[in-house]
């Protein structure tokens, strides 16, 4: 699927970036990756899709400013690729906590979630796409994020994580951020078009 997404990132593209893209698609792609591990993760969105990450989003120690807290306790969150070995990947982050004094415990994972094949729907949405942006290229992709769309899938029907919206990057990133925000008008036009989609594919 990765590979497929970044053939089609390809025909858009042009220059270096068409190229790296190409890179990616290619059998040697996981080696360009290794080469270039670095870069990938300041990278955001491209670099998720590559890499497995983890992201601390809680942290907690002590309970009063002039006392040195005798523990502290952190959560992490972790998105972790398709392939990737779950039990490998706890063992070695208990194995980094236990060389600093530290421990790891109430792990919890969703699993892998089914992935929908291009089918009538699909079709739909290639066609729609065109309505939002002209020069709109719909392909599969693997999202970074968690999507409740994985129940919808796991009961057989086809789901995508479309939207018929399109931000400027300045927009993009205020998501799941402070002060996240959408145009009126561009919402607007969204709901236009998935109500034709909801319509077109229910006939």
């Amino acid at each position: 699927m990765i590979r497929e997404q970044f053939a089609t990132l390809a025909t858009a593209a042009s220059g270096p970036t068409a190229a790296i893209f190409r890179g990616l698609a290619s059998p040697a792609g996981p080696v360009l990756v290794r080469a270039v591990a670095a870069r990938l993760r300041e990278a955001g969105a491209l670099g998720l899709l590559l890499s497995d990450s983890i992201t601390p989003t809680t942290i907690a120690a002590g309970y009063k400013s002039n006392v040195v807290p005798g523990e502290a306790k952190a959560s992490f969150d972790a998105r972790l690729l398709p392939d990737t070995d779950i039990p490998r990947f706890v063992a070695s982050l208990q194995q980094q906590a236990s060389a600093r004094g530290g421990h790891v415990t109430n792990v919890t994972h969703k699993g892998h979630g089914p992935v929908s094949g291009k089918g009538p729907l699909f079709d739909i949405l290639h066609a729609a796409s065109t309505r939002v942006a002209e020069a709109a290229l719909p392909t599969v992709s693997l999202s970074p994020g968690i999507t409740d769309l994985r129940f919808f899938r796991a009961r057989g029907a086809a789901a995508y994580g479309w939207t018929p919206l399109v931000l400027p990057p300045e927009l993009l990133a205020t998501i799941h951020g402070h002060d996240e925000r959408i145009p009126v008008d561009g919402f607007e036009h969204a709901v236009t078009i998935m109500s034709d989609v909801v319509h077109e594919a229910a006939s």
